[in-house]
């Protein structure tokens, strides 16, 4: 019976050694986007420290060389906790799935999420003026109306299709340095030709703003959650 005890105190003892190990966890809101050769796509990384954890946790990623990947942190802390890995894929990328291994380490633990995208056998230029012309109403008025976003227009963007092969309702997402701006448009007739926005800080994993502007041009703020999404980003 002592020695029974004994075993049994000394497992309940390592699982306990092992739960102390595990200092940190990495998580990603959603694991799999949509794009297009020549197109664009992100997804956010997020890691929390556990028992008080101090130290920093390295970020690394493998893929295909046609997805160009870029990691916008790699080096990931508990005052820097997020990272987003860009990708821009080529004219060269294969139609089908991809995924990207991304690997976490803090020295002493591995930690390995894998990412996928799905690139659709389409072909996408760049947004048409209608959707420039509703995003351009957005910043104009954010501009007017929230100190907060008093310098939104003056950003160089990179504009890529959220959800490729989507037809009615349009999305892009436009991305600055400071910002990721997602715009959406019911390409239709009035009363029908509604527009959402909805914006995000680079850095943060949660969005903090929607927007949406009715057929007669009226403009106001609407919860993030009203912001319409599809496969889960």
């Amino acid at each position: 019976m002592v020695i029974v005890l004994g075993i049994l105190f000394l497992v309940v003892g390592l699982s306990g050694c092992e739960e102390l190990l595990d200092r940190y966890t990495i998580h990603a809101p959603y694991s799999y986007i949509k794009s297009y050769q020549n197109g664009g796509g992100i997804f956010l990384v997020n890691m929390t420290p556990r028992f008080a954890f101090k130290g920093n946790v390295s970020l690394t990623c493998n893929a295909s060389e046609h997805l160009h990947v870029e990691l916008t942190n790699e080096r990931l802390s508990e005052d820097s906790p997020v990272s987003e890995i860009l990708i821009r894929p080529d004219n060269l990328t294969r139609i089908g799935l991809h995924d990207i291994e991304l690997t976490a380490s803090d020295g002493r633990n591995l930690k390995k999420l894998t990412l996928q995208v799905n690139i659709s056998n389409c072909s996408i230029g760049a947004p048409s003026d209608y959707v420039i012309g509703k995003r351009n109403v957005f910043m104009q008025w954010l501009e007017r109306e929230y100190p907060d976003f008093d310098n939104i227009s003056n950003q160089d963007w990179f504009a890529y299709m959220t959800y490729a092969e989507i037809l009615v309702v349009e999305h892009w997402t436009f991305l600055s340095s400071e910002w990721e701006m997602r715009v959406c448009c019911h390409i239709t007739i009035p009363p029908h030709n509604w527009s959402m926005l909805r914006l995000r800080k680079r850095g943060d994993i949660e969005p903090m703003f929607a927007a949406k502007c009715d057929y007669n041009g009226t403009l106001y703020e609407i919860p993030v959650s009203d912001y319409p999404t599809l496969f889960g980003y």
